[in-house]
């Protein structure tokens, strides 16, 4: 009696082209493409070998295979792969590389696709399993720096014992956020270096001590700008944060003077910064032309 058994760690294997030419010259021709007999004579389900002579499968699995091809199958390197190896490489990948984002990297795995957003999926698990090339992508970052797959697995096991240590719930550090938002009306996303709507959504539940350490020590300086009464310290410390970018300026830096123009100008602010003022208004962060 045929049972269909395959052990988990058997992948399918896809018919190649000369496998097909195989089975329809070889196997196919010895019983006169007669599929009751060729089904009966391997011990085999009809529907199987009836949709095979019709081309309408395209893998088998190894027992299969052994059975219709007499042969071991070549080894077939699979399309997908469990996810845990690439991911475990990616956050010691991060952590190794304070500059390098989960975004970065995915722009390199996708060079020519054009997306709005990465897909976090990969990252964070809620897909199980990857492409065996970003496996190997992966992979070849440290073997480029001269580590081989022991010693990398090594540092991931060794990165997740710190891991618990080195991260703070996201829960601790929300309350800083939402007052650095509100005081100096900066994006959550700019402090966590990752967006905060994943937080929110319960997708990511932790962030780095270092994180943490740098939004406790905004905070501060926060309260400090505010205490002093100075406009031009809270500008500063939020330009700190999102960083100068050369011929732009803030435009809480130039807001007393597109007052005075429009009242003794005569003209609309939006004449100078090219779009309407409201905007500006409500994000005072944002940068304008010089």
């Amino acid at each position: 009696m045929y049972e269909k058994t395959q052990t988990l760690d058997e992948p399918r294997i896809k018919l190649s082209e000369q496998m097909s030419d195989k089975l329809f010259e070889d196997i196919f021709r010895i019983f006169h493409g007669k599929v009751s007999e060729l089904a009966a004579e391997k011990g085999l389900p009809y529907a199987l070998v009836y949709n095979l002579a019709h081309g309408r499968i395209r893998s088998l699995s190894a027992r299969d295979y052994r059975i219709i091809f007499g042969e071991e199958p070549l080894y077939q390197e699979p399309e997908r792969v469990d996810g845990v190896y690439f991911r475990g490489m990616v956050r010691l990948w991060l952590f190794l590389h304070d500059d390098i984002t989960e975004a970065d990297l995915y722009r390199e795995f996708y060079p020519d696709k054009k997306f709005g957003k990465a897909d976090y999926r990969i990252f964070s698990g809620e897909v199980k399993t990857v492409e065996t090339r970003l496996e190997k992508i992966m992979e070849q970052k440290f073997l480029n720096q001269g580590f081989d797959r022991s010693e990398v697995k090594e540092w991931i096991g060794e990165l997740e014992l710190i891991h618990d240590e080195d991260r703070v719930c996201y829960e601790d550090i929300k309350p800083i956020l939402e007052y650095l938002e509100e005081t100096l009306e900066v994006s959550p996303t700019r402090v966590l270096s990752q967006s905060y709507v994943r937080y929110e959504s319960g997708e990511l539940k932790t962030v780095p001590k270092k994180v943490y350490d740098y939004a406790l020590k905004l905070e501060k300086r926060a309260e400090d700008a505010l205490n002093s009464g100075s406009k031009s310290e809270i500008e500063k410390l939020r330009e700190e944060i999102y960083g100068k970018r050369d011929g732009l300026i803030l435009y809480a830096h130039v807001e007393d003077q597109l007052k005075f123009l429009q009242e003794y100008g005569g003209k609309s602010p939006k004449k100078y910064l090219g779009r309407r003022q409201f905007t500006f208004k409500k994000y005072k962060n944002l940068l304008i032309d010089l």
